[in-house]
């Protein structure tokens, strides 16, 4: 479903940000 590929997709974008040192909040502030 939608549902699961949205989580899926942020879960995958959350677990790069941290391999890369970037904390979830600078992320957010980029997308801004």
């Amino acid at each position: 479903t939608i549902h699961f590929k949205q989580q899926f997709n942020d879960e995958s974008i959350l677990s790069i940000i941290k391999s890369i040192g970037i904390t979830e909040e600078d992320f957010k502030v980029s997308l801004a």
